[in-house]
């Protein structure tokens, strides 16, 4: 009995052939839980924008404005009413628009309304819509550009300890690092 071997309880370390799996899984996992966490970040903090500019009036007065212009396209085209009933049609238009645009809800309602059109960018123009993606592509290809060459520039510093390029370095450092 003693020639015999007793069996091993199977080892609780997984496979090689689980690893890849799980580490797949947890970096998923992480990814999506980030972006997640980036995402509503990134909401709360433009909420948060939406109502401070809005404390003032800023975005009603800005809803207001486009209201006024198109009253203004309204009148220029209604010709051969009475001035009355052009008046009339005219404020009934302007109530119609306040509603629309949602003027007379409570704050907090509107400034989620407006929330919601900035994140679709609804509040923009045509030419800022269209420039946007150009405007994208070149602050990305910009940081891209200023990562690798700092990357290369310190580890060429980082072999030439105590040169005066990097002395230079050193001493001009603490001006780029204003907050950005």
């Amino acid at each position: 009995m003693a020639d015999q071997e007793l069996p091993q309880p199977p080892s609780a370390e997984p496979g090689p052939e689980q690893r890849p799996a799980k580490t797949v899984a947890r970096v998923a996992r992480y990814v999506v839980v980030r972006a997640g966490m980036l995402f509503l970040l990134l909401t709360l903090g433009l909420y948060v924008s939406v109502i401070v500019a809005n404390l003032g009036g800023y975005i009603d007065d800005i809803y207001r404005d486009r209201i006024d212009s198109i009253i203004a396209y309204m009148a220029m085209d209604i010709k051969g009413v009475p001035a009355e009933e052009k008046a009339a049609t005219l404020e009934q238009a302007r109530v119609q628009f306040e509603q629309a645009y949602g003027l007379n809800e409570p704050f907090l309602l509107r400034c989620v309304r407006w929330l919601y059109a900035g994140m679709t960018m609804d509040m923009v123009t045509p030419d800022i819509r269209e420039a946007f993606p150009k405007t994208l592509l070149l602050v990305g290809s910009s940081y891209l550009l200023l990562f690798f060459s700092a990357t290369l520039l310190s580890l060429y510093l980082s072999r030439r300890y105590g040169c005066i390029v990097g002395r230079l370095m050193n001493a001009l450092s603490p001006l780029s690092a204003a907050p950005s």
